[in-house]
């Protein structure tokens, strides 16, 4: 698996807008264990229900005994994926089975994940109130009985995601007009762990911009392509403060707090030729 060139990212960033929810897609195509919403209703992302997946690390060591399932043939797997749901500290506060097809084993391992499990947030998350990262117990079968792991699986693999739109007046935006952007980014940028799950995006994120031209602020606006990009929305809006920089024309008006510039990031991943 290889990213594409530098230059293929940069060329992802636009001056436009964009807004859409994409399609839900058998998360067994992208090679995990994806949860099963009890309702597919699409999902407004708010501050309420943000999907903590790279956010942080989970710690968490099952019981693997405490599960009555029968071990698969060997080279086989069985899972069930739980979506565990934490507090702004990190405690988890509820579980969900959703429509898990191992209902016993995702019952077991959600009682397991709330009396023991913690989750450790980065130091640069954005703000949130409650959060959730999809949790697997994936079972096998082999010479020494049944074996357990547990994975974090990317969130929102069989739900419509979508956005609030961009709100913001007309002429609080920055034009073409006031300058140009540039987010100063290589290949190597692109996240392990959307390498490792093979996932791609067209993220649409509001950036916020004061007169030095430093980003202050960013939010998601939406993801174009592809399912499982919740994770690269977020990614988008944790690198381009750092890395981007709008550098103003001669001729743009001063002004003071913010101006919004809307941008396309477009995280590809292509395979080995």
């Amino acid at each position: 698996m290889k990213v594409s060139a530098a230059a293929g990212l940069i060329a992802g960033l636009f001056f436009s807008s964009l807004f859409s929810s994409w399609p839900a897609q058998a998360a067994e195509e992208h090679g995990y264990p994806a949860f099963s919403p009890a309702s597919p209703a699409p999902i407004t992302i708010t501050p309420e229900n943000a999907d903590l997946f790279g956010e942080g690390r989970l710690a968490f060591t099952p019981d693997r005994q405490a599960f009555a399932v029968e071990p698969p043939a060997e080279g086989e797997k069985l899972s069930a994926t739980v979506r565990l749901w934490f507090d702004a500290s990190g405690k988890p506060v509820s579980c969900d089975v959703g429509q898990s097809l191992l209902p016993q084993a995702a019952n077991t391992g959600c009682a397991q994940l709330l009396r023991s499990a913690r989750f450790r947030l980065s130091p640069d998350i954005a703000p949130f109130q409650r959060g959730f990262v999809d949790v697997a117990f994936i079972f096998r079968g082999g010479a020494s009985g049944l074996q357990l792991t547990v994975e974090e699986c990317p969130g929102y693999a069989n739900t419509d995601i979508v956005y609030p739109s961009d709100d913001i007046p007309a002429d609080q935006h920055l034009h073409e007009a006031d300058g140009s952007f540039a987010a100063h980014m290589t290949s190597s940028d692109y996240p392990e762990l959307a390498l490792r799950y093979n996932l791609k995006s067209l993220s649409t994120v509001l950036l916020g911009i004061d007169r030095l031209g430093r980003v202050l602020s960013c939010r998601s606006l939406s993801n174009g392509s592809g399912p499982n990009t919740a994770f690269l929305d977020n990614y988008s809006c944790r690198i381009l403060p750092k890395r981007g920089e709008f550098e103003f024309a001669p001729s743009a008006p001063t002004y003071a707090g913010l101006r919004y510039l809307v941008k396309h990031i477009h995280w590809v991943v292509a395979s080995d030729d």
